[in-house]
């Protein structure tokens, strides 16, 4: 409902909740997914299309801004089939996974692979998830490898920036030094 193109011309730079796509949803997907990975049951909701759907109705690289989460998002009693992906979810994480959100901090403080998490790598999407068969619960979260994908595809297209849901989330600063690190790769 935007004219995008209409206010592109007014505006500094427009920021792109690219996040909380599946936020309150019943199955288990990605919060941010770069791209849409094969079988995606919601392929119009990843980075690439939101970036692309304001480039197309006018918006110009430079002023579109990428958002990146610094929190991950939980969810309970999830099957095993797909390592847990696109599959139903039956309620909340357990307390201490986040019972819905938690921020990269915390995800990182408790060392989720020494409790049982294995961790797994979507080469199309492009994001990192937790998965805990023995207790069914599944965690979607963004790492330094995701937010430094990020990074290289914004530099890449030239857009303007990422900003980040929020700061807080990421109290030692790796995620921040990995987006300056990569968008400032071969600057002078």
């Amino acid at each position: 409902n935007l004219e995008i193109d209409r206010i592109s011309a007014i505006l500094d730079w427009i920021n792109l909740m690219t996040y909380d796509y599946h936020a309150g949803s019943r199955i288990a997907h990605f919060n941010a997914p770069l791209f849409a990975p094969p079988g995606d049951p919601t392929p119009n909701l990843n980075v690439d299309a939101s970036v692309r759907l304001y480039r197309e109705r006018g918006a110009p690289p430079r002023k579109i801004v990428v958002g990146v989460p610094f929190y991950g998002r939980s969810y309970g009693r999830v099957p095993s089939v797909n390592r847990g992906l696109f599959q139903p979810a039956g309620g909340s994480a357990p307390r201490e996974w986040g019972d819905g959100e938690l921020d990269y901090d915390s995800i990182m403080r408790k060392r989720p692979e020494a409790d049982g998490f294995r961790r797994f790598w979507h080469p199309d999407a492009r994001v990192p998830w937790l998965y805990k068969e023995s207790i069914g619960t599944w965690i979607t979260y963004d790492d330094v490898q995701s937010i430094g994908q990020k990074a290289d595809y914004v530099r890449a297209r030239g857009l303007g920036g990422i900003m980040a849901w929020e700061l807080g989330g990421d109290d030692d600063g790796t995620l921040v030094r990995t987006i300056h690190a990569r968008l400032t790769a071969g600057a002078k």
